[in-house]
């Protein structure tokens, strides 16, 4: 569970440092004069540096107790380094928010298994923070799953490493994911699959079916557009050419 605690402890020092900014002077001066309580924090601490403040500040805002404030921030520079040199390999990568229940069942074998919180953060960060339905197909679900936003990305770091799932356990992971309500999905034409995180499987159905009925009706405008101008094109054109223009000549290359 390496990863995992990696994970949160990246979590914690992020918040933590963005909780911090939001201290006044006196909130600040009070977090570095007094020992936090138990229940937030169960080690010692330096007063005096701020990180390890900061860290606690994270862990109290995702109700978890700081258990060993050093190994977090060393846990933290290790993935940060990590990110950072894989963003410069690969551009900015896809950031997701996972409940941090979700995470602790993972983490404790209480629930969720790994396989299907990798799925489950696939699945959302593609959704990301969109209202509207999302498409996504299995092969982006399965990329995702593996910590790699594009199909390029995926290739170009599993050259040497076999995947932790195949795109079969992925479709069956979908599946119990979807049979818990983690997410409504559904799906057109048997081959388009929308998902929504925000939605119900009836509303999300509803978006799309309104969705493809406006397209279907602009198609039909713009094809009704262009057939009313060609043939606006057409009678201009056989009246400059004349009497002598033939009934064949109709259609003339731009």
């Amino acid at each position: 569970m390496k990863r995992l605690d990696a994970l949160m402890s990246f979590c914690c020092v992020e918040i933590g440092v963005k909780r911090w900014q939001t201290f006044s002077p006196n909130q600040r001066l009070t977090r570095r004069s007094f020992h936090p309580p138990q229940h937030v924090c169960e080690c010692k601490i330096d007063l005096a540096k701020d990180e390890e403040l900061q860290v606690v500040a994270g862990c109290e805002y995702l109700n978890l107790a700081c258990q060993n404030v050093k190994g977090v921030l060393a846990h933290y520079a290790g993935l940060k380094s990590f990110v950072e040199d894989f963003e410069r390999k690969h551009g900015i990568d896809a950031r997701v928010r996972i409940c941090t229940d979700w995470i602790l069942e993972v983490r404790y074998n209480k629930g969720l298994l790994y396989p299907e919180l990798a799925v489950l953060a696939g699945i959302y960060s593609k959704i990301g923070a969109s209202k509207s339905p999302v498409l996504i197909t299995r092969e982006e679900i399965w990329w995702r799953a593996h910590g790699f936003k594009s199909e390029r990305v995926f290739k170009a770091e599993m050259k040497r490493r076999r995947p932790i799932l195949t795109q079969r356990q992925v479709r069956s992971i979908i599946e119990r994911l979807h049979g818990r309500n983690f997410f409504a999905r559904t799906t057109y034409g048997r081959r388009q699959t929308y998902y929504s995180h925000r939605m119900s499987s009836t509303a999300l159905a509803e978006r799309v079916f309104t969705a493809k009925v406006q397209r279907s009706l602009a198609k039909q405008a713009r094809r009704r557009d262009d057939a009313a101008l060609t043939k606006r094109i057409q009678q201009a054109r056989r009246r400059l050419a004349g009497p002598s223009a033939t009934d064949g000549a109709t259609v003339v290359p731009l």
